[in-house]
């Protein structure tokens, strides 16, 4: 009698399956699709093993269809884009602001936070924190930029002229800055590592296993798991970590927004005054602040550490303008950073050509019309800005290492926030731009003062996609003194 019942049932959904399935070829006819069929949809030929084998897929998938093209996952639509006016459509669709299902998959441990926000929820959180993240916190951030590059780069002289794996010494960087930004806490993670950055790095892993495990996708399946079990213990201890930091600030009490030099001061002021909020809800959005700066910050500096091994020529261009404009001997500011015109074209162009951020995700609460196709309520659009960057629709000979194309002084074809999409522009908008261009200038004018940078023979990175960009092998160099 049951297996009478399963196959009934399993009849009937068969049927629902493949009458969507036909229907979806019908809407979205002239759309290129990945091999579907009904119940499973495209998992087939989609399923991925890490974040390297996700990167190779859907670059490849891009290669293949071009600019655009959909997939199912059982009966859910995916519509994975890179053209510009797509993805700009997308990002200013102020309709569009809601998170899609995906980003459930981070809420175990980042909570309720403004990272995870639906449309309205975020536009109160950014009301209550965008006077935080002004120049005034960027010009306060520099010193601390300062002091965790003096560190990280003394403590790299134990490999000199020899080849090692330098992006874990970049991500301890990156985890020391935001720690203190974030909760003020001043450590040297690289000599003392702490579990507080085991326990982000390990959730972060988990998160992109839900993404494409079969199990880990359903979150009943997924609480049974071993996985589910460390990410519970993980994120406790990631939680008392950070509560030790809400209660020093208690203790000093509410003070005013001119001083808030440290995320977890302007958020209890915040709590105290116009967004109430509990402990459990602080967490939350301070967890997400160094999740979103750690991540990405890595990335960012381990790609630019590699471009700058590769072309040597462009490192020397940035070592000469850095002793033409930086007194060694001075403390770092503002002013002095943005003296460095071309090491900001550099950057832009690392970011370009390694978008920390692969893509972003989208969904639509009703039936959207773009660009002559009408697509169902609540697809996932998947935006590549790594596609869209690598498009010679974008940029002209997009596959070569061209900081001059940023300078806006002499051609202004790539003049246009949305050509350019390491930032995701638009409506919801990553508003730490300023913060990360600032960082990475400090972090290389001290690497450079101090080394030249040798790629290891015959290296290149294998890229894999794991909520950011990241080389699956490592980043291979060799450090000479100056």
């Amino acid at each position: 009698m049951l297996s009478y019942v399963l196959a009934i049932c399993f009849v009937a959904y068969f049927i629902v399956s493949y009458k969507r399935l036909q229907s979806l070829k019908i809407i979205l006819k002239g759309i290129p699709s990945c091999p579907t069929f009904p119940i499973v949809g495209s998992a087939l030929g989609m399923y991925c093993r890490d974040g390297r084998d996700i990167f190779n897929k859907v670059n490849n998938q891009f290669k293949k269809h071009g600019g655009k093209f959909y997939g199912l996952l059982g009966n859910h639509l995916y519509v994975f884009m890179s053209e510009q006016k797509d993805i700009k459509a997308i990002l200013t669709n102020k309709n569009m602001l809601d998170r899609p299902y995906e980003y459930q998959y981070l809420k175990p441990w980042l909570g309720d936070s403004i990272f995870i926000a639906d449309g309205d929820k975020w536009k109160l959180k950014m009301k209550q924190y965008y006077p935080f993240l002004n120049m005034k916190f960027v010009e306060n951030s520099v010193p601390v930029f300062e002091y965790h590059s003096k560190n990280i780069v003394k403590a790299m002289q134990n490999n000199m002229e020899v080849d090692f794996n330098i992006y874990h010494n970049i991500e301890s960087f990156a985890m020391d800055v935001i720690n203190e930004l974030t909760l003020g806490n001043r450590n040297n993670s690289h000599e003392n590592p702490t579990n507080f950055q085991h326990n982000v790095n390990k959730n972060v892993n988990i998160t992109m296993s839900r993404l494409v495990h079969p199990i880990y996708r359903n979150y009943f399946l997924f609480s049974f798991t071993q996985k589910f079990k460390e990410s519970q213990r993980m994120t406790k201890e990631c939680r008392v970590y950070i509560q030790e930091s809400i209660e020093r600030t208690k203790k000093k009490g509410s003070i005013p927004l001119e001083e808030h030099k440290i995320f977890v001061d302007h958020l209890y002021s915040v709590s105290q005054a116009s967004l109430p909020m509990n402990d459990e809800q602080m967490q939350d959005d301070l967890l997400s602040f160094i999740f979103a700066g750690l991540d990405t910050m890595t990335s960012a500096l381990t790609f630019l550490i590699y471009c700058l091994a590769k072309y040597p020529e462009v490192q020397e261009k940035v070592y000469q303008e850095i002793k033409e404009n930086i007194n060694p001997k001075e403390a770092l500011t503002i002013h002095s950073l943005n003296t460095l015109r071309y090491t900001n074209l550099v950057i832009r162009e690392v970011l370009r050509m390694y978008p920390p951020g692969f893509a972003v995700f989208r969904t639509n609460p009703e039936a959207l019309v773009l660009n002559g196709y009408t697509y169902p309520v609540n697809t996932t659009f998947v935006l590549s800005f790594y596609n869209a960057h690598h498009s010679s629709e974008n940029y002209p000979d997009p596959e070569k290492f061209l900081p001059e194309r940023h300078d806006v002084t002499k051609s202004v074809e790539n003049d246009n926030i949305f050509n350019f999409f390491a930032f995701a522009p638009g409506v919801r908008s990553c508003r730490g731009n300023k913060i990360a261009e600032y960082e990475m200038k400090t972090f290389i004018v001290k690497m450079l003062t101090s080394y030249k940078i040798v790629l290891k023979e015959g290296f290149e990175p294998e890229l894999s996609w794991d909520i950011v960009i990241k080389p699956f092998n490592g980043m291979w160099v060799k450090l000479l003194s100056r």
